[in-house]
């Protein structure tokens, strides 16, 4: 999404990744915290697993190397711009590799699905971008902005109401997408 974000809006992509490292922190700590919560109100959400040695956990977290080398490569390349961001895409197939299914050799299906998946995934996000680009021009050409800015600001009521009444109603729009989120 920060591609897309800042290729339609000619911003730096490498700024919008760092600029959301404290954003997704926040957001893994809240997902803990409210997973935490819920543990303790119901605890056979989350019932207690084995139990492990310091040194077990320690050396399990090696088989990570590969998914940090490919985030500070990525990461890394934005920011010394050595890679562009239309083309970091492309390192995500680096992470087919590094997440191999067996731990001799990745597998050819590893490489299709990637290709695959990041094609379905390149030509919904562009239809939904070409659609959205169309129904922009068409609300333009039909004068819907201005006539509806004219209707708002016509209003008698404060601004303040306004703008609580439209993120009102994102809530049951939300509620209904959750299941396909």
């Amino acid at each position: 999404m920060f591609i897309i974000y800042g290729i339609m809006t000619e911003t730096s992509i490498a700024q919008l990744f760092i600029a959301g490292i404290l954003p997704g922190l926040m957001l893994s700590g809240m997902y803990c915290t409210l997973i935490f919560i819920m543990c303790l109100r119901n605890p056979q959400l989350g019932p207690p697993g084995e139990r492990f040695p310091w040194k077990e956990k320690i050396v399990s977290l090696l088989g990570i190397w590969g998914m940090l080398v490919l985030f500070f490569l990525i990461i890394g390349g934005l920011l010394l711009r050595c890679v562009h961001a239309h083309r970091g895409r492309s390192n995500r197939l680096l992470g087919g590799f590094s997440t191999r299914s067996n731990q001799t050799t990745a597998h050819k299906s590893v490489l299709y699905d990637a290709l695959i998946d990041s094609a379905r995934t390149t030509c919904y996000v562009m239809f939904i971008i070409v659609g959205a680009m169309v129904f922009n021009v068409f609300l333009g050409t039909c004068g819907f902005g201005v006539a509806l800015g004219d209707w708002v600001n016509n209003l008698s009521v404060s601004r303040w109401l306004i703008l609580v009444f439209i993120l009102v109603m994102y809530i049951p729009l939300v509620v209904l997408w959750m299941p396909y989120l």
